[in-house]
């Protein structure tokens, strides 16, 4: 079998959008040093975690040594580890898209998929001196997570018929909005001083852990009676949390699982990885499929993950 570090390279994917600003996506393959990576960071790809086809078909986009190591390869962000999310077995995505689409442990919200084919969103900014930076993180996070899941999202300035508002400012424009939307969880969340930014702690919540350390957090309350989900994140922490927020919105949980996902608690990915997208085609596929209701996603199985799944996503 031969494998073969991938050439650096950036791939700039650009979305239309109107109104006030453009939907940019901007995938960064990083690669560093092999001499760098302990081998010991990622498993190794013999292992039962892994399919030996996907290994054989998607093998020259890693670097992994003689032993079955990897050592480097593909990953879709800057500062992300080695996404090897398209070497995974069926079994392995199987059982964690279970985990990431049901309700997760002490969550106050029910497993959900946007039941239109688009999701109207607007941004309030409270830090109009990161507005284009802002922005442009904010929509390649939305095409992520919403486009290439099949969802068209829109931009809408009138806030009373838009589905998806991003919150973003200082903790204390933050705890004002809060208190303008009457979610205790998100009321309780800003009255408790949380540091901007923090050592991560193993312990509450999985969604306390998922953004431990930061002063972000999500309202999903009137997602399924009013078709309306708020996202709270100040600027400092904008990189950290918005990819993963995004896919909360979108439809999935915080989970302990194998593979590499924004979702997974045990591992360190912050931008949304191949698995997520294809864990959120899967929900919405399964959606139109199966007429969706909260145990749909629940009758996926190693078939629904087999063949090229990741194949266009490199």
């Amino acid at each position: 079998m031969k494998f073969k570090v991938i050439s650096s390279q950036s791939v700039a994917t650009g979305v239309e959008v109107a109104l006030s600003f453009v939907v940019s996506a901007l995938f960064c393959i990083v690669l560093t040093s092999p001499a760098a990576v302990h081998a010991a960071e990622f498993p190794n790809v013999n292992s039962d975690l892994f399919s030996s086809e996907r290994v054989e078909a998607y093998g020259d986009k890693y670097h992994i040594d003689a032993a079955g190591n990897i050592l480097n390869g593909y990953r879709r962000a800057k500062g992300q580890p080695v996404d090897f999310s398209a070497l995974m077995s069926a079994s392995v995505l199987a059982g964690d898209f279970k985990k990431a689409v049901a309700k997760c442990e002490s969550c106050d919200f029910e497993p959900y998929a946007w039941p239109k084919s688009q999701i109207s969103y607007q941004i309030l900014n409270g830090s109009p001196s990161s507005k284009l930076f802002l922005a442009i993180k904010g929509t390649k996070a939305i095409y992520d997570g919403f486009v290439k899941a099949g969802i068209r999202p829109v931009p809408e300035k009138r806030t009373k018929e838009v589905n998806l508002i991003i919150i973003v400012g200082d903790v204390d424009f933050l705890r004002l909005q809060a208190d303008q939307i009457k979610d205790r969880s998100v009321q309780e969340f800003y009255k408790k001083k949380r540091p901007a930014h923090g050592a991560s702690s193993p312990k509450g919540t999985l969604l306390d852990r998922m953004f431990s350390g930061t002063s972000c957090t999500v309202s999903l309350k009137y997602r399924r009676t009013h078709e309306r989900a708020y996202i709270f994140v100040t600027p400092e922490d904008y990189e950290l949390c918005l990819p993963r927020q995004i896919l909360l919105v979108a439809g999935l949980s915080p989970f302990k699982g194998d593979t590499p996902s924004a979702m997974n608690v045990n591992l360190s990915y912050s931008e949304i990885t191949m698995a997520d997208i294809v864990f959120l085609r899967t929900l919405y596929s399964l959606k139109k499929q199966l007429s969706f209701d909260s145990t749909a996603p629940l009758k996926a199985n190693e078939t629904t993950f087999d063949g090229p799944v990741f194949h266009s996503l490199f």
